[in-house]
């Protein structure tokens, strides 16, 4: 086993307090993470972290993007090898070529109820969607057997057109990390008074 060298740990309301280009690690929950933009290559990628001092945004730079890979809103990390980012009053971190994203402990099993507003990727085993929890943007993964019930389609050649003919989609399921594990169509709630 190699040993790692990293910059030292700091609270959040600290590192925003640094010079421009201190070498900091933080630890805290990843809050959100921006979406990808489908069909570009992008050579950046950002993530919000909070700690009990405040939050702060992340970019990941080329390669360094992959270490995002598994990662999910409520997961508790450790981030390594970060320069702090002065631009217009705001305080960011960005990556450095040493970079390491840890995981402490993964996001729990929740219900939830969420609106589906994208969809990514529609193959025949997986596909990707965009979702809004809570008024915030996430991707997950699902099924796409399952995806195609709760959307009352088949998985076709025209999958991925008949999902964007239904959009946006309200529904109701269980997530674990970045993957939708069961879903239902939210049902509308209405009341019938018979006179």
């Amino acid at each position: 086993k190699t040993l790692e060298l990293q910059s030292p740990f700091f609270p959040i309301k600290k590192i925003k307090s640094f010079q421009d280009e201190t070498a900091v690690s933080v630890k805290g929950t990843v809050i959100e993470i921006e979406f990808q933009k489908d069909g570009f290559k992008v050579n950046t990628r950002e993530f919000k972290l909070e700690d009990e001092t405040g939050s702060v945004w992340i970019k990941l730079w080329r390669n360094d993007i992959e270490q995002l890979r598994g990662r999910s809103v409520g997961d508790l990390v450790r981030v390594t090898n970060l320069r702090t980012n002065h631009y217009c009053e705001t305080v960011s971190l960005n990556s450095t070529d040493f970079i390491r994203i840890h995981q402490v402990k993964a996001a729990a099993v929740q219900n939830v109820t969420m609106q589906i507003v994208g969809i990514i990727e529609a193959e025949k085993e997986q596909s990707e969607i965009y979702v809004l929890i809570n008024q915030k943007s996430r991707s997950f993964l699902i099924n796409s057997r399952l995806l195609a019930e709760v959307f009352d389609v088949k998985v076709d050649d025209k999958f991925k057109f008949r999902l964007l003919e239904k959009i946006p989609f309200s529904a109701k399921g269980i997530i674990n990390q970045n993957k939708i594990q069961d879903l239902k169509a939210a049902k509308a709630e209405c009341s019938v008074k018979l006179v």
